[in-house]
Formats: C-alpha cells, sequence, structure tokens
C-alpha cells in the first residue's frame, strides 16, 4: 500500500467516524453454535498487528471444525494485500 492510500484509507475511516460509532454500539456477540456441517474458513493474515496470532487461537478454539488458512505476508485487511490469495480462500471455502 503506498503512503497516498494509507492516507486516504485513514481520512475515510475518520469521515464515518459516526457511522462506526454506530455500528460498536448495537452490535451483537455472536454465541449461536454452528453445526458441524456447515463450511467455515477462518483466513488470518501472518501479518496482522491488530490481531495477533493469539487471537487466531481463540478463534480455532471457539470453531473447533472451522478449516484455519493462514494468509502470508497480510495484515489486518488482506483482501487489501493479497486480493488473488483471498478470493481463491473464499472460494476454495465456498466449495466452488
Amino acid at each position: 500500500m503506498t503512503p497516498e492510500h494509507a492516507t486516504a484509507d485513514a481520512l475515510a475511516f475518520l469521515r464515518a467516524r459516526d457511522a462506526v460509532y454506530a455500528i460498536l454500539a448495537d452490535r451483537e456477540t455472536f454465541t449461536d453454535t454452528i453445526p458441524v456441517g456447515v463450511p467455515v474458513t477462518i483466513g488470518w493474515g501472518t501479518r496482522d498487528r491488530m490481531l495477533p496470532s493469539s487471537q487466531a487461537r481463540v478463534a480455532m478454539r471457539r470453531l473447533p471444525h472451522a478449516r484455519f488458512m493462514p494468509l502470508p505476508g497480510c495484515g489486518h485487511v488482506p483482501m487489501t494485500d493479497d486480493p488473488v490469495l483471498v478470493a481463491s480462500v473464499l472460494l476454495d471455502g465456498s466449495g466452488r
């Protein structure tokens, strides 16, 4: 990501602050059980600085039937870092 792209993303996020606060104020924690037959894939950027790998292990414990896919070289927004890899993981996980 170029410095200009990062700056533009940060400014867009700041402009959307009210929407972000509204979403966070009304969030719900997912507590349901996912049936064993429902495919779940957890893709985790190996360079994510917002959600460390320890959080991936928490997700894996909470979703024991999920397939865990490390996304090499990707950070917190892997679809920006490697869109082809993310598309591949999504398509593979959806059975296509």
